[in-house]
């Protein structure tokens, strides 16, 4: 498995942690884990955390994934995707473009307190 969910008490978020080569499988189930971890954890704030992530998937599975957000997670989570400079960029632009022309909060970032500062507004 290449990911990792945890709850963070302190900023009142779930943390969805991808490292290592991540495939669209694993994508579709970290959502799905993801997704029950934020109505389980009664937050509805989720930090993707891609930094360490090798993508073994195509545009079309992230657009795929991300198209489906708001049917997924509770209405009113917002995600905040944090990517390393200059890596994933492409993917994160996409991915959060694809979010908001369906109406989902989404944002990309590139450090985690700036992602933890927007889930908090």
């Amino acid at each position: 498995m290449s990911y990792s969910l945890n709850l963070d008490h302190r900023n009142g978020c779930v943390v969805l942690t991808y490292t290592g080569e991540v495939s669209a499988a694993e994508l579709r189930q970290s959502r799905a884990d993801a997704a029950a971890s934020v109505e389980a954890g009664g937050v509805k704030r989720l930090l993707v955390d891609f930094r360490h992530a090798v993508p073994k998937f195509a545009m079309e599975d992230a657009f795929k994934l991300t198209a489906s957000h708001a049917g997924i997670f509770p209405r009113g989570t917002r995600v905040a995707m944090v990517v390393a400079e200059g890596r994933l960029s492409d993917f994160a632009e996409f991915s959060v473009t694809v979010a908001r022309n369906r109406g989902f909060r989404m944002e990309a970032f590139a450090d985690v307190p700036a992602a933890v500062r927007w889930l908090a507004a």
